[in-house]
Order: C-alpha cells, then structure tokens, then sequence
C-alpha cells in the first residue's frame, strides 16, 4: 500500500512540474503584405556628378537598394519600402510584430530604420506607431522580431498595418572608375504576425495536443445573465486532446479583468460510429448528427441573401465572405423547406463572445408570432452548438427560423439535421490530479457539486489530469462540463 501511495506522489509531483513550465499558446495568424512601394534618396557633396540608386519593393517584404558611385563622388544612398496590409479589427486586443532580415555594407556603424504604424481605416488616425533600429551586417545578414504594444481593435472597424523601412550604401569613386551597381543592400519584412491575446471573458480550457497546451475556448459563458449564481456550462471541445503520461490533461486559466469560482469539472468521453458527429445543446443535451443540410434560402434583415456565407463550415475570420456577420438587431430567416421527420437538430457554427449578449433562437407558434426557444451565447472562438428543434416540426409545412443578434457576433454555418439520435456511449472520466497555480491541490473543491470553490484570480491556472477507458467505438468526442459563476473586476 505504501509503495502505491509513494508511486502516485512522485507521479503527482512529476506531472505537476511538467505543467507548470508549459505554456498556453494564443490565437495568432501571419499575413502576407498587400502593397509595396518604394522610393531612394541620395546625400552627396553638392558638383558631384555619375552617381545613381535604384530600389525595389515587393509584397513579400524585400526592400533592395542598387546604388554606384560617381566622379569625385563620396556620399550615401537609401532605399525606402512601404509595406502594407489591412485586416478587419474583429473586436480583440491584438499585438503586432514584424520580423526583420537586414543585410548591407556598414557605414560607420550604420542602422536601418523600421518604423510601424496601425491606421484606423475609417478615421485615417494612427492609433500606434513604433520605430527600431537594426545594425546593417555584411556579409552575413541580420534578423530580429520586433513587437508592437498591444491595443483594442474594435470590431466594426478595419486597420492597416504600414511599415516604413530603409537600408542605407555608400557609394563612392573606386580607383578613378565609376562603381558598378552594388545590388548587396537590402531588407525582408516577413509577413505580418499578430496575436490576438485573451484578455476577460471568463476563464478558459486549453488542452494537451501531444506537444503543448493549446487554448480552446472559454467556459461559463453564461455567468454574465446570471445576476452573480452558478451555472452550467456543457463544451465540446474543438482542439486534439490526447494523453499525456497516460492521463488526459487540461488546463483552466484565468487572464485578465475576472475572479472565477470553479465548483465541479468533468470530463466526458462521448463513444460513437465515426460517421456520426456530436453536439451539445446550452442545457446539455447531446445530439447526434450526420447530413445536417444548409438552408434552401437565408434571408437578413435588410432583404439580402446571405447563403454564400452560412452554408459551408468554413468560417476564417480574416476573410468576412466565409461568415454572416451580425450586430444588435440584425437577424437571418432562414428556410429548409419541407421536414418530413420527427428530428429536427439545428447545428450552428459560431464565435466572438460578447458579455451579456447572445443570439436568439426563435420559431414561430401557432399564432404566427416568432417566439424565442433557445439563447446562444456565442463563446470567443468558433465552436459548435446544437439546438433540438424537433417539437416545433409541423409537417406539410415549410420550417423556418429566425436567428436574431443581440450584440456583434459571426456566424459561420447553420444546418439541419433530420436523422433519428444515433447509438453512443458516455465515459466519465475520473479526476485525479487537479493543481492550483498557487494554492496546490484543489481537487477535493472540483470532484462534487457542493458549493465548495477553487478561486482562480487574473494570471492564475488549475492543471488537471484525467484517467479514462478505452473506446468501445471507433471514434470518440469530448465534453467538458463545468459549474461555478465568475464576475468582473472592476477598477
């Protein structure tokens, strides 16, 4: 007996350790520059004749300098680039960097000059700029990541990332000839790197990939309509979650603005055909879904079609045509035509959470008026949810239903699904480690709903390791419950 206790110690100890110096990894996307230009200047004694400069400028970042020198000539050239790109602000603080590859020859110790603006597109107002200096190396080139402060980028508007870059030359009279065109001088501004960085918005669950803890989305979304009680948040998760020294693993963090009191977790293995895909409704239902079908039409408040943009789970946020996005008092009537079945699983694919603000599910009574039957609180990255629409099908007629914002959210996909509830197996699996950040083992606080807490303050994490039985399907979905509430702090 005591050498199993003394094995699940030093386990405990060990994973414990493991977790602690493994980081979360953010939402990050790189993109490509969308405009290049690009001018030289020269600074030489004035009566000299001969020399010239060229630059070049592309959308790959490369910024080049050919310069020679002239009779009597001793002086400087310079190739300015101007890069830029504009990506749509999508309601989230982001923080900006650009990678730099300077190479050219030294003039008494020369830099070149990296300079960062962010321009609200609608105001034409820079709201950050940032300068850096990079020696200029030669022979071998020189390379450095620059980060920007990070800001709020509001969601209704767009900004353009602008960098003003120069690599400098000499260019003088070599031997009484003039110099060929020396075309070694150049910078590469890699593609545009931003992160976008969780701050508030309820506390979050990352999961263990294999290689490192990815963030998948927030938990207990709902904590805001709840005037300060508990709730119960029921998550499938959308990252890989796979064993790690033979437990599953995840963790919960806490960022910036919220203090959140956790109750209860779960982790649930949901066993099914691989044909089949699960999904779980705001109260926990889970469905089962196979062929949910698009609309046959998807009609918005102003009279516009907006199919295009619902049909295909295919939501990126940097391209606005792949997701109907929606603010307060926009709605979508959407139409699948005829339903000769008893099912009826709604399955929506949506994101950009928003306190207090949800999409409203509605359909319409028997009086015609468009009642509300399920509230979706979009969380802050996409996930799916399901809603069972099934006992408001009447057949012979056209079903129909209108999905109506509160506030800014994206929808990426809305569908149907008619086939009946599909055979699975539910798997509990069983807690056995769960770490505070600062306060160690908490377990005891997550194992029962009993109104017992682990708190987590800004900055804080709760690492969890779960064991569980094999499949007993092919194919296997996980669910994470959650119960407790969370409130914002105020200044």
């Amino acid at each position: 007996m005591k050498k199993n206790v003394s094995a699940l110690l030093f386990f405990s100890i060990i994973l414990m350790l493991a977790l602690l110096v493994t980081p979360v990894f953010a939402d990050e996307y790189y993109y490509t520059w969308d405009s290049a230009n690009y001018y030289t200047e020269i600074y030489a004694p004035a009566g000299q004749v001969g020399s010239d400069a060229k630059a070049y400028a592309d959308i790959t970042g490369l910024i080049k300098l050919f310069a020679k020198g002239g009779i009597g000539f001793y002086g400087q050239a310079r190739a300015w680039g101007h890069l830029s790109r504009t990506v749509p602000g999508q309601g989230r603080w982001i923080k900006p960097s650009i990678t730099v590859e300077v190479k050219g020859l030294i003039i008494n110790g020369g830099v070149a000059t990296i300079t960062l603006y962010v321009i609200d597109v609608s105001t034409g107002t820079i709201i950050g700029e940032w300068t850096w200096y990079l020696p200029i190396s030669f022979p071998d080139p020189l390379t450095e990541t620059f980060v920007g402060d990070a800001f709020n980028a509001k969601s209704d508007r767009s900004y353009t990332y602008l960098v003003k870059a120069y690599v400098a030359a000499p260019i003088t009279l070599m031997g009484g000839h003039v110099v060929d065109y020396w075309d070694q001088d150049y910078i590469k501004v890699k593609p545009l790197h931003i992160e976008y960085i969780v701050y508030g918005g309820c506390p979050y669950v990352s999961t263990w990939d294999g290689n490192r803890y990815v963030l998948d989305n927030n938990i207990l979304p709902s904590s805001e309509l709840s005037n300060g009680a508990d709730v119960e948040d029921y998550y499938k998760l959308e990252q890989t979650l796979v064993p790690r020294y033979g437990k599953y693993s995840l963790l919960i963090s806490e960022f910036e603005q919220e203090r959140s009191y956790i109750d209860q977790v779960k982790l649930l293995a949901v066993d099914h055909e691989p044909d089949v895909s699960i999904a779980v409704t705001p109260n926990g239902e889970i469905l089962t879904y196979k062929n949910s079908a698009a609309p046959i039409s998807a009609v918005d408040n102003n009279g516009n079609d907006r199919l295009n943009e619902i049909r295909l789970m295919d939501g990126n946020v940097s391209d606005p045509s792949t997701y109907f996005y929606g603010t307060s008092g926009d709605y979508l009537i959407v139409d699948f035509g005829q339903v000769n079945s008893d099912n009826a699983k709604l399955i929506l694919r949506t994101d950009w959470i928003k306190e207090k603000e949800c999409i409203l599910v509605q359909v319409k009574n028997s009086s015609g008026t468009w009642q509300t039957v399920e509230t979706i609180i979009p969380r802050n990255y996409w996930s799916i949810e399901g809603v069972n629409l099934s006992p408001y099908i009447v057949h012979g007629q056209d079903f129909t239903v209108k999905l109506y914002w509160k506030y800014h959210h994206r929808l990426d996909y809305v569908g149907l699904d008619t086939t009946k509830q599909d055979d699975y197996q539910i798997r509990y699996a069983n807690m056995v480690l769960a770490i505070h950040s600062t306060r160690g083992n908490v377990k005891e606080f997550l194992s029962e709903n009993d109104n017992l807490y682990a708190e987590l303050a800004p900055g804080q994490q709760i690492q969890l390791a779960f064991t569980l039985s094999h499949n007993s399907q092919e194919a296997r979905t996980y669910l994470f419950y959650t119960k407790g509430r969370y409130y914002t702090i105020t200044p």
